[in-house]
């Protein structure tokens, strides 16, 4: 998490010449966020029918 914001304190100053890519680096943060979510319990699930077998 800190690496986001430290990435994002970088990348301010560039804000105004290409808007976009800011706008994309900040809808990274929540999306790998869900990613690693679904990956985690992806794994807990994989663990579980591993368990009951």
């Amino acid at each position: 998490m800190v690496n986001y914001i430290s990435l994002l304190t970088l990348l301010s100053p560039r804000k105004q010449q290409n808007p976009l890519f800011f706008t994309e680096i900040f809808l990274l943060i929540p999306i790998s966020q869900f990613l690693t979510k679904i990956f985690l319990n992806m794994r807990h699930i994989q663990y579980s029918i591993f368990v009951t077998l």
